[in-house]
């Protein structure tokens, strides 16, 4: 809905008539070119209506909102009072909004203390003040706009995994995606973790060692605890797959229609045809071939395929 097509909502200006020179007309004005059609009894009531009527029946009846300047005079004022009481009836029964404002610093009524008002020390300078009138009026909160939640929350729950040990998992398998990199040091993929402490991380990659997600290689001189290899295993890319790649199966289909259907042979060919990272189509024939689908043989720059199973066209029929 565009701005101009807003219904400008109806406000009610209660107040004294000794207000309204001082005070109160250039407020309604300005309110008014903020969008918000205040009633003012000078700019509504004509000679011969009736009084009664018009502040009763259109202007409180029909009002959003009740806007009462509250002075050292108008707190006196029997016609106040009684325009305070029907607004205080209809914030009840249909959620009207009171919005007290204060001048003089005058005592606020017994009936409004429960609520939040606005005072006005300067009659002649009240921008901001006016600012917050129609910011209530219309409902806006300057909130600030809501950041990102932290990494760890954003993890899908693996089974036997710590949320830390699921962040490291990501993180290692996110960089073999993007990077087609198979073989790290624990140092490559640490700058996705830089919340996470060294000894956490460490924890994080034994259990994921135990797991069978990864294969570590130590070395002498590695990183504590002799950490030096980190590999990746099928059952590790599959796990983070399954929990981070929404569209997994369907590069997994595509992979094997890549194979049967065009009889692709190279992970290098089905990657070009299918444009899915070498890293998971790699890992798909691998998967694959631990199903007894079909048989590859690796060289150092290419996964090749043969002596495809009729299995592998039955499962996927």
């Amino acid at each position: 809905m565009t701005q101009s097509n807003i219904p400008a909502p109806k406000v009610f200006l209660s107040h004294a008539s000794e207000d309204k020179q001082r005070f109160v007309v250039a407020f309604a004005t300005a309110l008014r070119s903020k969008g918000i059609d205040v009633w003012l009894d000078r700019w509504e009531i004509l000679p011969g209506d009736s009084l009664v009527d018009k502040l009763f029946e259109e202007g409180l009846k029909e009002a959003e909102a009740v806007l009462i300047v509250i002075s050292a005079v108008s707190v006196t004022k029997p016609w106040v009072r009684e325009e305070l009481n029907t607004a205080i009836v209809n914030r009840i029964t249909r959620q009207t909004k009171v919005i007290p404002i204060v001048l003089d610093s005058a005592e606020v009524p017994e009936a409004l203390r429960s609520l939040v008002w606005e005072p006005v020390p300067d009659l002649n300078n009240y921008g901001p003040q006016l600012d917050r009138v129609v910011a209530g009026i219309f409902g806006h909160r300057d909130k600030p706009a809501l950041g990102k939640s932290p990494d760890y929350l954003k993890e899908h729950p693996i089974p036997g995994l710590h949320p830390s040990d699921t962040r490291v998992l990501r993180a290692i398998y996110e960089d073999a995606v993007d990077r087609n990199h198979p073989i790290w040091s624990p140092e490559e993929f640490a700058s996705r973790l830089e919340d996470l402490s060294q000894e956490a991380m460490l924890d994080s990659l034994e259990i994921l060692e135990e797991q069978g997600y990864i294969k570590i290689k130590r070395l002498l001189g590695g990183m504590p605890r002799g950490i030096g290899v980190i590999q990746p295993t099928l059952n590790g890319f599959m796990v983070f797959a399954r929990a981070n790649l929404p569209e997994i199966e369907e590069k997994i289909r595509k992979v094997a229609l890549a194979v049967l259907n065009e009889g692709m042979e190279s992970a290098l060919t089905i990657t070009e045809s299918t444009q899915i990272a070498p890293f998971i189509v790699e890992n798909v024939l691998d998967l694959f071939a631990s199903r007894g689908w079909l048989k590859v043989s690796n060289t150092l720059s290419d996964k090749h395929v043969y002596s495809v199973s009729p299995s592998m066209k039955r499962a996927l029929a």
